[in-house]
């Protein structure tokens, strides 16, 4: 029961960045890396996507993008509709890292400070039409939910894309940061995610770099154990979160 209130609270979490140390959330990256001279990167927290169908094209263009190979390759083959569905399921919630017009290049606009689905818009005369969507760069889609094999409160990692022009900028590092944060704050015990193993670049960022371990539920504990020629594609990861 009480595993059940956790999760239940930490669902019910209105803004889950607004504990979390300005040194994660806020971005130091030069303009000429971003291409841009008129651009920042935002992080935002949005709780649902089914209001917003333009991050949801973007979720899908970069997951497809990064991902659509790997899953063809794999035994549970590419499905975009599912991902769709994954993507728009009541529990997912999500963080965005964007890339937006920088408040001084903006003439007549303010940018909203809070960290969380309202920061990416602005308060203008302008109509929402003739203010440029943001470019998404990465992202995260998580779930609150309990392990099933100790019952446990956990946060679970179902995406964490980069787009190919953004990669090697610490964006997947940080953002692993910061929902290991959300974690702690929420007062889960552990973050799990699934990476494929052939998969080689993503099990060594998340093994070498972010110290996951293999959890005690991945199925190749189970194929070791019973000795099967048989295995599967993917590894549960994990990794404890110490307070």
């Amino acid at each position: 029961m009480h595993t059940v209130k956790v999760v239940r609270d930490a669902k019910a979490v209105v803004n889950p960045l607004s504990h979390i140390t300005s040194a994660l959330t806020q971005f130091q990256i030069s303009s000429i890396l971003l291409d841009d001279d008129d651009s920042d990167l935002t992080l935002t927290y949005h709780e649902s996507l089914k209001t917003d169908p333009k991050l949801l094209r973007w979720s899908l263009k970069i997951f497809e993008e990064n991902m659509g190979d790997l899953y063809k390759l794999s035994s549970w083959g590419l499905n975009l509709k599912h991902k769709r569905r994954e993507l728009l399921h009541p529990e997912s919630r999500y963080l965005f890292i964007s890339k937006t017009k920088s408040r001084k290049n903006i003439d007549g606009m303010t940018s909203k400070a809070i960290p969380d689905a309202s920061a990416s818009e602005f308060v203008s005369d302008k109509t929402s039409s003739e203010v440029d969507t943001p470019e998404v760069v990465a992202y995260s889609m998580f779930r609150f939910d309990m392990d099933e094999e100790t019952d446990e409160p956990v946060l679970y990692v179902y995406e964490l894309q980069v787009h190919s022009h953004f990669r090697r900028l610490g964006l997947g590092r940080r953002l692993m940061g910061i929902l290991e944060s959300i974690a702690l704050k929420t007062h889960m015990k552990k973050v799990m995610l699934t990476v494929f193993t052939f998969n080689t670049s993503a099990m060594s960022f998340y093994r070498n770099k972010m110290n996951y371990d293999i959890d005690p539920s991945s199925p190749s504990n189970f194929e070791q154990q019973q000795q099967q020629t048989v295995t599967t594609d993917y590894e549960i990861l994990s990794k404890v979160i110490v307070r």
